[in-house]
Protein backbone atom coordinates (compact mmCIF):
# COMPACT_ATOMS: atom_id res chain seq x y z
CA UNK A 1 0.00 0.00 0.00
CA UNK A 2 2.48 2.00 1.19
CA UNK A 3 4.62 1.34 -1.96
CA UNK A 4 1.49 2.54 -4.30
CA UNK A 5 1.12 6.02 -2.58
CA UNK A 6 4.78 6.74 -3.28
CA UNK A 7 4.20 5.52 -6.90
CA UNK A 8 1.50 7.55 -7.38
CA UNK A 9 2.58 11.10 -5.37
CA UNK A 10 5.92 10.01 -8.23
CA UNK A 11 3.22 10.01 -10.91
CA UNK A 12 1.70 13.30 -9.84
CA UNK A 13 4.78 14.90 -9.27
CA UNK A 14 8.09 13.52 -11.87
CA UNK A 15 11.35 14.85 -11.14
CA UNK A 16 12.47 17.66 -13.69
CA UNK A 17 15.63 15.34 -14.44
CA UNK A 18 17.41 12.42 -13.05
CA UNK A 19 20.88 12.08 -12.08
CA UNK A 20 21.86 10.57 -15.45
CA UNK A 21 20.83 13.50 -16.70
CA UNK A 22 23.91 15.59 -14.43
CA UNK A 23 26.21 14.84 -17.04
CA UNK A 24 24.80 17.13 -19.87
CA UNK A 25 24.26 19.68 -17.17
CA UNK A 26 27.04 22.55 -16.77
CA UNK A 27 28.32 21.45 -13.03
CA UNK A 28 30.07 23.51 -11.07
CA UNK A 29 31.24 23.28 -7.28
CA UNK A 30 28.94 25.86 -5.02
CA UNK A 31 31.68 25.63 -2.12
CA UNK A 32 34.30 23.43 -0.59
CA UNK A 33 32.65 21.00 1.67
CA UNK A 34 34.00 19.40 4.97
CA UNK A 35 34.60 15.96 5.85
CA UNK A 36 30.85 14.48 6.30
CA UNK A 37 29.25 17.39 4.41
CA UNK A 38 27.38 16.86 1.71
CA UNK A 39 28.87 18.50 -1.83
CA UNK A 40 27.27 21.08 -3.40
CA UNK A 41 26.97 21.52 -6.92
CA UNK A 42 25.25 23.77 -9.15
CA UNK A 43 23.94 22.16 -12.48
CA UNK A 44 22.23 23.77 -15.21
CA UNK A 45 19.32 22.08 -16.85
CA UNK A 46 17.98 22.95 -20.10
CA UNK A 47 18.55 26.99 -19.06
CA UNK A 48 17.21 26.68 -15.26
CA UNK A 49 19.81 26.59 -12.86
CA UNK A 50 19.30 24.44 -9.98
CA UNK A 51 21.40 23.18 -6.48
CA UNK A 52 22.33 19.57 -6.11
CA UNK A 53 23.17 18.48 -2.66
CA UNK A 54 24.76 14.83 -2.62
CA UNK A 55 26.27 12.76 -0.18
CA UNK A 56 27.27 10.03 -2.64
CA UNK A 57 30.94 10.55 -2.15
CA UNK A 58 30.70 9.57 1.11
CA UNK A 59 30.36 6.04 1.66
CA UNK A 60 30.52 6.99 5.42
CA UNK A 61 28.84 9.97 5.60
CA UNK A 62 25.55 9.16 3.35
CA UNK A 63 24.45 5.77 5.67
CA UNK A 64 25.30 7.40 8.61
CA UNK A 65 23.95 10.79 8.49
CA UNK A 66 23.34 11.78 5.52
CA UNK A 67 20.08 10.28 3.95
CA UNK A 68 18.28 11.14 7.37
CA UNK A 69 19.87 15.08 6.92
CA UNK A 70 18.42 15.23 3.43
CA UNK A 71 14.99 13.83 4.20
CA UNK A 72 14.79 16.43 6.59
CA UNK A 73 15.80 19.33 4.48
CA UNK A 74 13.24 18.33 2.17
CA UNK A 75 10.40 18.52 4.38
CA UNK A 76 11.32 21.53 5.68
CA UNK A 77 11.48 23.27 2.25
CA UNK A 78 8.27 21.68 1.09
CA UNK A 79 6.82 23.04 4.17
CA UNK A 80 8.21 26.76 2.60
CA UNK A 81 7.73 25.64 -1.17
CA UNK A 82 5.41 28.89 -1.53
CA UNK A 83 7.30 31.58 1.07
CA UNK A 84 9.09 34.45 -0.49
CA UNK A 85 12.87 34.53 -0.08
CA UNK A 86 12.96 30.58 0.56
CA UNK A 87 14.40 27.53 -2.37
CA UNK A 88 11.80 26.13 -3.83
CA UNK A 89 11.06 23.36 -6.48
CA UNK A 90 12.28 20.74 -3.58
CA UNK A 91 12.42 17.20 -4.80
CA UNK A 92 14.51 14.15 -4.07
CA UNK A 93 16.79 13.50 -6.82
CA UNK A 94 17.69 9.83 -5.34
CA UNK A 95 18.40 8.11 -2.25
CA UNK A 96 21.76 10.44 -1.88
CA UNK A 97 20.40 13.93 -2.91
CA UNK A 98 18.48 16.36 -3.08
CA UNK A 99 17.72 19.58 -5.61
CA UNK A 100 15.96 23.01 -5.89
CA UNK A 101 15.94 26.11 -8.07
CA UNK A 102 19.64 27.95 -7.63
CA UNK A 103 19.03 31.35 -5.69
CA UNK A 104 20.71 33.92 -6.79
CA UNK A 105 22.57 36.51 -4.51
CA UNK A 106 25.85 37.57 -2.61
CA UNK A 107 26.01 36.17 0.70
CA UNK A 108 25.99 38.58 3.85
CA UNK A 109 29.27 37.40 4.93
CA UNK A 110 31.00 38.80 1.96
CA UNK A 111 29.44 41.99 2.40
CA UNK A 112 30.84 41.84 5.84
CA UNK A 113 34.25 40.89 4.85
CA UNK A 114 33.91 44.06 2.45
CA UNK A 115 32.72 46.27 5.52
CA UNK A 116 29.36 46.92 3.59
CA UNK A 117 26.16 47.64 4.98
CA UNK A 118 22.86 47.37 3.90
CA UNK A 119 19.46 49.49 4.03
CA UNK A 120 16.81 48.70 6.76
CA UNK A 121 14.57 47.39 4.48
CA UNK A 122 16.60 44.41 3.47
CA UNK A 123 15.97 43.58 7.50
CA UNK A 124 12.36 44.42 7.77
CA UNK A 125 12.04 41.63 4.88
CA UNK A 126 13.92 39.23 6.14
CA UNK A 127 12.29 39.42 9.64
CA UNK A 128 9.20 39.31 7.17
CA UNK A 129 10.65 35.91 5.55
CA UNK A 130 11.50 34.52 9.31
CA UNK A 131 8.53 34.75 10.61
CA UNK A 132 6.44 33.20 7.71
CA UNK A 133 8.91 30.72 8.28
CA UNK A 134 8.25 30.22 11.86
CA UNK A 135 4.53 29.92 10.47
CA UNK A 136 4.96 27.50 8.30
CA UNK A 137 6.48 25.68 11.40
CA UNK A 138 9.95 25.80 10.43
CA UNK A 139 13.40 27.08 12.56
CA UNK A 140 16.42 27.63 10.64
CA UNK A 141 18.33 27.06 13.86
CA UNK A 142 21.64 28.22 12.15
CA UNK A 143 21.04 32.14 10.76
CA UNK A 144 23.48 33.38 12.76
CA UNK A 145 25.89 32.09 9.71
CA UNK A 146 26.21 34.95 7.46
CA UNK A 147 26.18 31.95 4.60
CA UNK A 148 23.11 31.22 4.60
CA UNK A 149 21.61 34.79 4.22
CA UNK A 150 21.83 36.54 0.61
CA UNK A 151 20.86 39.46 -0.57
CA UNK A 152 19.38 39.64 -4.94
CA UNK A 153 21.48 43.20 -5.31
CA UNK A 154 18.87 43.61 -8.24
CA UNK A 155 16.23 43.64 -6.11
CA UNK A 156 17.49 43.78 -2.69
CA UNK A 157 15.51 40.82 -1.77
CA UNK A 158 16.59 38.70 1.05
CA UNK A 159 17.02 34.86 0.57
CA UNK A 160 17.17 32.57 3.42
CA UNK A 161 19.46 29.28 2.23
CA UNK A 162 20.79 25.92 4.10
CA UNK A 163 18.13 24.25 6.05
CA UNK A 164 20.59 21.17 7.32
CA UNK A 165 19.95 22.04 10.55
CA UNK A 166 16.18 23.09 10.48
CA UNK A 167 13.78 21.73 12.81
CA UNK A 168 9.86 21.75 13.14
CA UNK A 169 7.99 23.84 15.80
CA UNK A 170 4.77 21.51 15.56
CA UNK A 171 6.56 18.17 16.89
CA UNK A 172 8.32 20.47 19.51
CA UNK A 173 6.96 20.94 23.15
CA UNK A 174 5.75 24.63 23.50
CA UNK A 175 8.64 25.93 25.54
CA UNK A 176 11.17 24.58 23.45
CA UNK A 177 9.51 25.71 20.41
CA UNK A 178 9.10 29.35 21.79
CA UNK A 179 12.94 29.05 22.20
CA UNK A 180 13.56 27.78 19.18
CA UNK A 181 11.80 30.95 17.76
CA UNK A 182 14.05 33.30 19.92
CA UNK A 183 17.32 31.93 18.41
CA UNK A 184 15.99 32.47 15.11
CA UNK A 185 14.82 36.21 15.83
CA UNK A 186 17.78 36.96 18.13
CA UNK A 187 20.18 35.36 15.34
CA UNK A 188 18.68 37.48 12.96
CA UNK A 189 18.90 41.23 14.97
CA UNK A 190 22.77 39.83 15.57
CA UNK A 191 23.36 39.97 11.96
CA UNK A 192 21.48 43.70 11.57
CA UNK A 193 23.00 45.24 14.02
CA UNK A 194 26.28 44.15 12.34
CA UNK A 195 25.11 45.03 9.00
CA UNK A 196 22.36 47.65 9.78
CA UNK A 197 23.18 48.95 13.20
CA UNK A 198 21.12 52.86 12.39
CA UNK A 199 18.65 51.20 11.10
CA UNK A 200 17.53 48.85 14.10
CA UNK A 201 15.63 50.09 16.48
CA UNK A 202 15.41 50.18 20.42
CA UNK A 203 12.88 47.49 20.57
CA UNK A 204 14.93 44.88 18.96
CA UNK A 205 18.16 45.68 20.36
CA UNK A 206 16.40 45.12 23.57
CA UNK A 207 15.39 42.18 22.29
CA UNK A 208 18.76 40.94 21.14
CA UNK A 209 20.07 41.83 24.73
CA UNK A 210 17.85 39.95 26.33
CA UNK A 211 17.70 37.00 24.13
CA UNK A 212 20.77 36.36 21.93
CA UNK A 213 23.01 36.64 24.92
CA UNK A 214 20.64 33.71 27.05
CA UNK A 215 21.28 31.47 24.71
CA UNK A 216 24.31 31.85 23.17
CA UNK A 217 26.51 34.29 24.75
CA UNK A 218 29.25 31.97 26.77
CA UNK A 219 29.50 32.60 30.28
CA UNK A 220 32.77 33.18 32.22
CA UNK A 221 34.83 30.44 32.65
CA UNK A 222 33.08 28.34 30.80
CA UNK A 223 36.43 27.11 29.24
CA UNK A 224 36.80 25.32 32.92
CA UNK A 225 33.14 24.84 33.31
CA UNK A 226 33.34 22.63 30.02
CA UNK A 227 36.33 20.52 30.46
CA UNK A 228 34.99 20.01 34.26
CA UNK A 229 31.45 18.17 32.47
CA UNK A 230 33.94 16.24 29.65
CA UNK A 231 36.05 14.74 32.94
CA UNK A 232 32.85 14.03 34.83
CA UNK A 233 31.40 12.09 31.58
CA UNK A 234 34.70 10.01 30.86
CA UNK A 235 34.74 9.17 35.24
CA UNK A 236 31.11 7.99 34.58
CA UNK A 237 31.30 4.64 35.70
CA UNK A 238 28.41 3.39 34.20
CA UNK A 239 29.20 4.78 30.48
CA UNK A 240 32.55 3.05 31.43
CA UNK A 241 30.93 -0.05 32.41
CA UNK A 242 29.20 0.40 28.64
CA UNK A 243 32.21 1.01 27.13
CA UNK A 244 34.54 -2.06 28.07
CA UNK A 245 31.42 -4.59 26.94
CA UNK A 246 31.47 -2.93 23.67
CA UNK A 247 35.22 -1.59 22.85
CA UNK A 248 36.04 -4.50 20.86
CA UNK A 249 33.11 -4.39 18.05
CA UNK A 250 33.58 -0.62 18.25
CA UNK A 251 36.77 -0.69 17.67
CA UNK A 252 36.44 -2.95 14.67
CA UNK A 253 33.74 -0.28 13.48
CA UNK A 254 35.72 2.25 13.36
CA UNK A 255 38.80 0.91 11.93
CA UNK A 256 36.19 0.00 8.60
CA UNK A 257 34.79 3.63 8.65
CA UNK A 258 38.13 4.75 8.69
CA UNK A 259 39.94 2.62 6.35
CA UNK A 260 37.09 3.84 3.63
CA UNK A 261 38.84 7.34 4.16
CA UNK A 262 42.19 6.85 4.21
CA UNK A 263 43.94 8.56 1.44
CA UNK A 264 47.71 6.75 -0.67
CA UNK A 265 49.41 10.07 -0.26
CA UNK A 266 48.60 10.26 3.59
CA UNK A 267 48.86 5.92 4.48
CA UNK A 268 53.13 6.68 4.70
CA UNK A 269 53.03 9.39 6.68
CA UNK A 270 50.53 7.90 9.41
CA UNK A 271 52.19 4.34 9.45
CA UNK A 272 55.48 6.24 10.52
CA UNK A 273 53.45 7.97 13.43
CA UNK A 274 51.92 4.38 14.20
CA UNK A 275 55.45 2.38 13.65
CA UNK A 276 57.00 4.84 16.08
CA UNK A 277 54.03 4.49 18.97
CA UNK A 278 54.56 0.67 18.45
CA UNK A 279 58.63 1.28 18.49
CA UNK A 280 58.00 3.74 21.84
CA UNK A 281 55.53 1.19 23.67
CA UNK A 282 57.51 -1.83 23.01
CA UNK A 283 60.13 0.20 24.89
CA UNK A 284 58.05 1.19 27.31
CA UNK A 285 57.35 -2.87 28.05
CA UNK A 286 60.55 -3.21 28.84
CA UNK A 287 60.55 -1.18 31.54
CA UNK A 288 58.24 -2.62 33.54
CA UNK A 289 59.75 -5.56 35.58
CA UNK A 290 56.63 -6.63 37.87
CA UNK A 291 53.56 -4.91 39.23
CA UNK A 292 54.83 -4.39 42.64
CA UNK A 293 57.79 -2.62 41.25
CA UNK A 294 57.71 0.97 40.84
CA UNK A 295 58.90 1.61 37.08
CA UNK A 296 61.42 4.96 37.01
CA UNK A 297 63.86 3.70 34.32
CA UNK A 298 63.30 4.14 29.99
CA UNK A 299 61.07 6.47 29.01
CA UNK A 300 59.19 6.20 32.53
CA UNK A 301 62.29 8.43 34.00
CA UNK A 302 61.13 10.89 31.16
CA UNK A 303 57.48 10.47 32.12
CA UNK A 304 54.90 9.02 34.44
CA UNK A 305 52.55 7.65 31.79
CA UNK A 306 54.93 6.84 28.59
CA UNK A 307 52.25 3.92 27.17
CA UNK A 308 49.37 6.72 26.95
CA UNK A 309 51.63 8.47 24.60
CA UNK A 310 52.60 5.75 22.53
CA UNK A 311 49.01 4.51 22.67
CA UNK A 312 48.33 8.43 21.01
CA UNK A 313 51.16 7.47 17.86
CA UNK A 314 49.56 4.65 16.72
CA UNK A 315 45.80 5.75 17.33
CA UNK A 316 46.69 9.11 15.74
CA UNK A 317 49.06 7.66 12.94
CA UNK A 318 45.56 5.68 11.55
CA UNK A 319 43.52 8.92 11.84
CA UNK A 320 46.44 10.72 10.13
CA UNK A 321 46.19 8.36 6.83
CA UNK A 322 42.73 10.21 6.29
CA UNK A 323 44.17 13.27 5.50
CA UNK A 324 41.47 14.84 7.29
CA UNK A 325 42.30 17.57 9.51
CA UNK A 326 39.04 17.49 11.61
CA UNK A 327 39.46 14.24 12.37
CA UNK A 328 42.92 14.31 13.56
CA UNK A 329 41.35 16.69 15.76
CA UNK A 330 38.49 15.09 16.99
CA UNK A 331 40.37 12.16 17.65
CA UNK A 332 43.41 14.30 19.52
CA UNK A 333 40.63 15.85 21.92
CA UNK A 334 38.45 12.41 22.90
CA UNK A 335 42.33 10.65 23.29
CA UNK A 336 43.60 13.52 25.67
CA UNK A 337 40.57 13.52 27.94
CA UNK A 338 40.12 9.55 27.70
CA UNK A 339 44.23 9.18 28.95
CA UNK A 340 43.61 12.35 31.79
CA UNK A 341 40.64 10.71 33.49
CA UNK A 342 42.18 7.31 33.15
CA UNK A 343 45.51 8.58 34.63
CA UNK A 344 43.85 10.12 37.32
CA UNK A 345 41.92 7.20 38.14
CA UNK A 346 44.97 5.23 38.58
CA UNK A 347 47.44 7.76 40.01
CA UNK A 348 44.51 8.15 42.99
CA UNK A 349 45.34 4.10 43.28
CA UNK A 350 48.79 3.83 42.81
CA UNK A 351 49.99 5.62 46.49
CA UNK A 352 48.08 2.49 48.37
CA UNK A 353 51.06 0.02 46.17
CA UNK A 354 53.76 2.07 46.21
CA UNK A 355 54.02 4.57 49.35
CA UNK A 356 56.06 7.60 49.51
CA UNK A 357 58.25 6.25 46.64
CA UNK A 358 55.25 7.04 44.16
CA UNK A 359 54.82 10.31 45.77
CA UNK A 360 58.09 11.16 45.31
CA UNK A 361 58.22 10.09 41.91
CA UNK A 362 55.14 12.36 41.31
CA UNK A 363 57.05 15.68 42.35
CA UNK A 364 60.26 15.16 40.41
CA UNK A 365 59.03 13.18 36.96
CA UNK A 366 55.32 15.07 34.52
CA UNK A 367 52.52 13.23 34.31
CA UNK A 368 53.09 13.52 30.00
CA UNK A 369 55.42 16.75 28.99
CA UNK A 370 59.23 15.16 29.87
CA UNK A 371 61.51 17.96 31.01
CA UNK A 372 65.34 18.03 30.15
CA UNK A 373 66.68 18.84 33.48
CA UNK A 374 65.49 15.10 34.45
CA UNK A 375 67.76 13.62 31.63
CA UNK A 376 69.88 11.03 33.19
CA UNK A 377 71.88 8.88 30.65
CA UNK A 378 72.02 5.65 32.84
CA UNK A 379 68.20 5.79 33.58
CA UNK A 380 66.79 6.70 30.21
CA UNK A 381 68.96 3.79 28.52
CA UNK A 382 67.50 0.93 30.09
CA UNK A 383 66.23 -2.56 28.30
CA UNK A 384 65.38 -5.37 30.19
CA UNK A 385 64.82 -8.56 27.50
CA UNK A 386 62.81 -10.44 30.59
CA UNK A 387 59.98 -7.49 30.69
CA UNK A 388 59.65 -7.02 27.60
CA UNK A 389 58.35 -10.92 26.76
CA UNK A 390 56.87 -10.53 30.08
CA UNK A 391 54.76 -8.20 28.87
CA UNK A 392 53.87 -9.48 25.29
CA UNK A 393 55.88 -6.71 23.60
CA UNK A 394 57.00 -8.99 20.42
CA UNK A 395 53.47 -9.93 20.36
CA UNK A 396 51.99 -6.27 19.84
CA UNK A 397 54.76 -5.31 17.11
CA UNK A 398 53.93 -8.06 15.44
CA UNK A 399 49.81 -7.10 15.91
CA UNK A 400 50.52 -3.33 14.99
CA UNK A 401 52.85 -3.93 12.10
CA UNK A 402 49.94 -7.11 11.04
CA UNK A 403 47.36 -4.25 10.74
CA UNK A 404 49.86 -1.71 8.91
CA UNK A 405 50.12 -4.21 6.51
CA UNK A 406 46.19 -5.20 6.21
CA UNK A 407 45.64 -1.67 5.89
CA UNK A 408 48.37 -1.11 2.78
CA UNK A 409 47.19 -4.34 1.34
CA UNK A 410 43.51 -2.92 1.49
CA UNK A 411 44.87 0.91 -0.04
CA UNK A 412 47.01 0.04 -2.29
CA UNK A 413 45.86 -3.35 -3.86
CA UNK A 414 42.40 -4.36 -3.04
CA UNK A 415 40.41 -0.98 -3.08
Amino acid sequence: MERNVQLAEASRDPRPFARTDLSAGDLRLLHRKRWGQAQVRVATIDGQPWVIKDFSHSIVAKYLWGRWLLSRELRALRQLDDVPGTPDGAFRLDRDAICYHYVAGETLRDLRHRRETLDGTFFYRLEETVGNMHARGVAHMDLGNLRNLLVNRSTGQPHVIDFGSALFLAAAPFGLATRMRRIDRSRLYKCWRQLSPDTLDDERRQYLQQHYHKHHFKPKHWGSQMTTSIRQFFHNPTLRKGFRAIRLPLGILLVVLLASQIKEDWFWPGAAISTLGALLQAWAFACIDTQTTLANRGPYSLVRNPQYITRFLLVIGIVVMTGNPWLIAIASVIYYFYAVTRVEREEALLPEVFGAAYRTYCESVPRFVPRLANLDRDKLLYWNPRAFRKNHGLTNLATVFGGLLAIYLWVFLVR
